[in-house]
């Protein structure tokens, strides 16, 4: 059957094309619902976005799921071409896409504790309440990180850090047991994680601290300079004709916006 030979000839020819593109490794941890676990069904709209924009580009996007302190390891030590949701002070010199999308932390309740919205100089209504949040290694010099040292220096802080491979679900569990007043994390990560494991009852947003623009870095390559020129003019025409807002509403979000105001980002907290 001289179809079907032919057939198979054109799938080997097209896999060996494939095979021999130019190969882009991108890395990142699981920080849903910008960088998720592809087992999941979703690789997460950063990922999700950065393949459309570069999709008729001749190159293969490989995305490797990492913990985040290997993904920066191997960024500078060159084992990978770009990193996914990085801030500015941590990319140096790679070259990096506009903002895809913001990074802070916002206090969450399952009733109102605030009379009003906090005021990011003073923290201690904080003071009575049992507080949870993300450990990381390396904390900043940002209004919250200097509130959790001093805090931590009381004889009972009532302070419950989590660390692993999904932090935020467990202190989600923990908020709607009762075991912690207020939760502090991203807010994206926050509603996202709360919406996907079905808990039920509506999340208070007390405000937000230390907020940061993330991108996608790619390693200075004059190869990478022209793909980056790709992806943002590609990003400006995927936002005018609507396909960024459908690919966002998957993941339940709308188009990010530019918070009012932006902190210095050396002294903002950084993931673990």
């Amino acid at each position: 059957m001289p179809w079907l030979v032919l057939l198979l000839i054109w799938v080997v020819t097209a896999e060996a094309a494939s095979e021999n593109r130019p190969r882009l490794i991108l890395a990142s941890d699981v920080y849903c619902p910008y960088t998720c676990d592809p087992s999941s069904g979703q690789e997460g709209y950063m990922v999700a976005l950065t393949r459309g924009l570069l999709s008729e580009q001749n190159i293969a996007i490989e995305y490797v799921l990492t913990p985040w302190s290997r993904a920066l390891q191997q960024m500078h030590t060159g084992q990978i071409d770009g990193i996914v949701g990085i801030s500015q002070a941590r990319a140096g010199d790679w070259l990096l896409s506009p903002p895809l999308g913001y990074d802070g932390i916002t206090f969450f309740s399952l009733e109102p504790v605030l009379p009003q919205r906090l005021q990011a100089s003073n923290l201690t209504w904080l003071d009575g309440l049992r507080l949870g949040h993300v450990a990381v290694r390396n904390p900043g010099q940002g209004t919250f990180d200097r509130y959790l040292e001093a805090r931590g220096l009381s004889e009972t802080p009532n302070i419950m850090a989590l660390s692993g491979f999904n932090p935020v679900t467990s202190l989600l569990r923990m908020l709607h047991a009762g075991r912690i007043d207020v939760l502090a994390d991203n807010a994206e990560v926050v509603r996202y994680t709360h919406r996907i494991i079905g808990l039920e009852g509506k999340l208070f947003s007390l405000g937000s601290l230390q907020t940061r623009a993330l991108h996608l870095a790619l390693a200075p390559t004059p190869e990478n300079r022209l793909l980056m020129e790709t992806f943002n003019t590609q990003l400006a025409l995927w936002r005018s004709d609507g396909r960024l807002s459908a690919l966002l509403a998957e993941y339940g979000l709308a188009d990010w916006q530019a918070p009012e105001a932006l902190v210095d980002e050396k002294k903002g907290r950084e993931r673990p």
